[in-house]
This record gives structure tokens, C-alpha cells and sequence, in this order.
């Protein structure tokens, strides 16, 4: 019967300590589950943070776009205008035969040196919108590369 006591007392004493062992086990596995969920809650909100900044930065890329090409557009307009105009005059003196007297000449040159200026502005806009565009979309790639690479 002792050593029944005995065993039985042993027994317990180790289940006592297999349960305080247990316990920590339990404890530390909570700690590192936790530690994980932060670090997981923290690298999701960086995410979010830096989708929200690409968000913002792509709005920026078509709004400068969209100001480029309505620019474009009015000097290509403008130029159309001018040209228009500089047939229509070469037209009236052709029907007209009228001999050229000063004041036509300056209005020719006049509109001549306009419509060249015009022309020249159109295409420094149009050089000008696409290396704004190619650097833009160069910024937008890497910019979703360094998104994957975070991810």
C-alpha cells in the first residue's frame, strides 16, 4: 500500500509539473502569437499607408496629363485658327488682285510670325508632354515595383 502511496504521489507530482510546464508552453505560445499578429496588423497598415500614397501619386500623373494635353490642344487649336486665317487673306488677294500696299504686308508678316510661334509652341508642348509622360509612367512602374517587392 506505501508503495502504492508512493507511485500515486509521484504520479502526481508529475502531472503537476507536466501542467506548470504546460502552462508555460501555452504562455510563450501566446506571446509569439500575438507578437505575430502585431507585427502582421503593422506591416498591413504600412501597406494600406503606401497604396493610398500610389493612389494619390497616380491622380497627380493624370491631372499633370490632362493639363498637358487641354495646353496642347488650345495651341493646336490656335495654330489651326491662325492658318485658317493666312489662307483665307492669301485667297481675298488672290480674287481681289489687289497689289500688296504696307499695311497688308505687315498684317501677312504679322500673321506669319504668329502662326510660326504657334507652330514652335506646339511642338515644345508636345515634346514636353511626352517626356513628362515617359517619366511619369517610368515613376509609376517603379513605384508598383517597389509595391510587389513590399508585398
Amino acid at each position: 500500500m506505501r508503495v502504492e502511496l508512493q507511485n500515486l504521489k509521484a504520479k502526481k507530482v508529475e502531472l503537476v509539473k507536466r501542467a506548470s510546464e504546460d502552462r508555460k508552453k501555452d504562455l510563450i505560445f501566446r506571446k509569439k502569437v500575438d507578437k505575430d499578429m502585431k507585427m502582421l496588423n503593422k506591416t498591413d497598415r504600412r501597406q494600406k499607408v503606401e497604396i493610398e500614397k500610389l493612389k494619390r501619386q497616380e491622380e497627380r500623373v493624370k491631372n499633370v496629363l490632362a493639363r498637358r494635353n487641354a495646353d496642347y490642344k488650345l495651341a493646336q487649336n490656335k495654330l489651326k485658327t491662325l492658318m485658317h486665317k493666312k489662307s483665307q487673306r492669301q485667297a481675298e488677294h488672290v480674287r481681289s488682285g489687289k497689289l500688296h500696299d504696307i499695311h497688308s504686308l505687315k498684317e501677312k508678316l504679322q500673321t506669319d510670325l504668329e502662326a510660326r510661334m504657334w507652330t514652335k509652341i506646339a511642338k515644345d508642348n508636345i515634346d514636353t508632354i511626352k517626356q513628362e509622360r515617359a517619366r511619369l509612367f517610368n515613376q509609376k512602374a517603379n513605384a508598383e515595383s517597389d509595391k510587389v517587392s513590399i508585398l
